[in-house]
């Protein structure tokens, strides 16, 4: 009899800790299932929104009346988060291999909400790691709000007429980003 309770209970134990987990399951595929649609709402094939910003590095804030190159990358960055500061890496070595070639690399830089400190800190990143590309500071999520933005792993690719032609992730991988920037602006090869 004892050992009946003892399996009745282990048994209910079990029960419950996959009741659980399928819970935790289901939650997790609704928020994912949210984000995707809230990321579907991203705006590749429309015009580039203005990027306004009074702290602005490097050069002329784009827009899609005044993007002059052939082809803009854009994308965010969050200095010490992995992804974001993998992007920043890669921006670097595109715009030295490929600023010949028309390409011209834009950062919106996250604020945390000190923008004095945050630009300092963007001057200082601009000079430590020779910093070619322009960076923008957003303040206040602006311009992130304007690109539907929901993270710090997306870069947008904008052709010379200011359309957003591409949205890629980091975690596609240098190669494969780097193969979307190759082919939009050597579209022959």
């Amino acid at each position: 009899m004892q050992e009946m309770d003892e399996l009745h209970r282990r048994t209910q134990k079990s029960t419950l800790v996959l009741l659980v987990g399928t819970v935790v399951m289901v939650l997790f595929f609704v928020v994912a299932v949210k984000f995707s649609v809230f990321l579907s709402g991203t705006i590749e094939g429309e015009k580039l929104p203005e990027i306004t910003s009074p702290v602005w590095f490097n050069r002329v804030p784009p827009s899609a009346k005044n993007v002059s190159a052939p082809l803009t990358a854009i994308f965010f960055w969050k200095e010490g988060v992995g992804v974001s500061e993998d992007i920043f890496r890669w921006a670097g070595e595109w715009e030295e291999k490929y600023r010949q070639k028309g390409l011209r690399i834009v950062a919106i830089a996250f604020s945390s909400g000190d923008d004095e400190k945050d630009a300092r800190r963007i001057k200082e990143i601009i000079a430590l790691r020779k910093v070619k590309f322009e960076i923008v500071l957003d303040i206040n999520g602006v311009n992130r709000k304007r690109m539907r933005n929901a993270t710090y792993s997306f870069i947008y690719i904008i052709d010379s007429y200011g359309t957003i032609t591409e949205i890629g992730k980091a975690q596609t991988g240098k190669e494969r980003l780097e193969r979307i920037i190759f082919d939009q602006l050597f579209p022959e090869s």
